[in-house]
Order: structure tokens, then sequence, then C-alpha cells
């Protein structure tokens, strides 16, 4: 199979940081689409990201793959590895991501198959399981860092639309506590407080 065209689109991680979406475009006309921004704070086994897109890497790495033909996701992520010290996981994983997706739609099958097959690896498929964050803390607070992270709620819940409205549900609930203790308009106090020392600094 050989790639026709590569698109590039500029896009935004969650906090305004550039990212790529890539669109990849084969001689047979199968197209497919895929993006991964980096997270906010890297986990330890996350490989290495950069938020300075190299230009001219990246055109050289895109040159590279239009002008072969590529066997397998092995031989395709082979040339993305030459070029990961420079561009980084964030850029060169979305390349791997939408070679997948065609290579799924090529022999018919879904991207969850596509990559047991790829990593001969049966995967145990369940529903997603939501979390979400009640609490932040932690290293997201650069003003006062505390020693936990996140409190996190697990919404075993099923289907996965009841378990979106079990969430909004205790939300609600949460706040309408805060706001019986009259926490969370102290708690808007205190940051609008904060504000205005900044401004005064």
């Amino acid at each position: 199979m050989k790639i026709k065209e590569i698109k590039t689109r500029e896009i935004l991680n969650s906090v305004g940081k550039k990212a790529l979406e890539i669109e990849i475009i084969t001689d047979t006309n199968i197209k497919a689409i895929a993006s991964s921004p980096s997270a906010i704070i890297p986990g330890k086994r996350e490989v290495i990201t950069t938020n300075n897109i190299s230009e001219s890497h990246l055109k050289k790495m895109i040159g590279e793959i239009c002008n072969r033909e590529v066997e397998n996701q092995v031989d395709f992520d082979s040339i993305l590895n030459n070029y990961m010290p420079n561009l980084g996981s964030n850029i060169c994983l979305p390349f791997s991501l939408a070679f997948a997706r065609i290579m799924a739609q090529v022999q018919n099958i879904t991207l969850v198959e596509y990559i047991e097959k790829v990593a001969n690896y049966k995967a145990y498929r369940k529903s997603p399981i939501p979390l979400i964050a009640i609490f932040s803390g932690g290293v997201h607070n650069q003003k006062e860092k505390g020693s936990i992270q996140n409190i996190m709620l697990a919404v075993d819940v099923h289907p996965f639309s009841k378990a979106i409205k079990s969430i909004t549900e205790i939300y609600s609930y949460i706040e309408n506590e805060l706001k019986k203790k009259d926490i969370l308009k102290a708690l808007r106090l205190i940051k609008w407080n904060d504000c205005r020392r900044n401004d005064n600094r």
C-alpha cells in the first residue's frame, strides 16, 4: 500500500498548546484521521513529548512516508521511530494511529481487532467506567501543592448513558451540600481575594 497524501492540521490541547491532527490518504483513497495531544502533566511512563514542532523534521518524515510502499504497521512505525527524538510522541503517535485505522479499514475489521492482531494479544473487552474528579489538587494546584492529586469517583453504572446522568446528579448533590454549609461561597470569596491581591502587586 502506498500513502498518497498526508494532511496536518493545527489543533490545541486542553491548556491551549499546539498539537497536530493527522489525516492520511492512500492511493486507493482510503482516509483516516487521528490526534494525540500530550497530557498536561505527563505520566512517568509517557514517552518524550514536545510542544515545539520542528517543521523541517515533520516535512522530511512526511516525504519519506509518501515516497515508499508500506508493508505493515511495524514497517510504518519504524519510520516514525527515527524522528521520535526531534518530533516527540505527541506528533508521531497520531501518524501511527491514523495508519492503524487505515489498515483496519483495509482488513475490514475494527480498530480494536486490528490492534489485538498486531500486538498478538486478546484484550478483555468491557464497557468503560467513567472516572470523575470531585476535587483537584497536587501538582495542578501551583500555589498550594498537596499530597493528594485528585479525589476521583468511579461510576460503575450501565449503560454508559446512565453513568453520565449519574455524574451530573453527583455534581449537583455535592454543590448543594457545599452551599448548605456555606463552603462554596467561602471558596469563591477566597479565590476573589487572591485575585485582588495579585492585581495590587
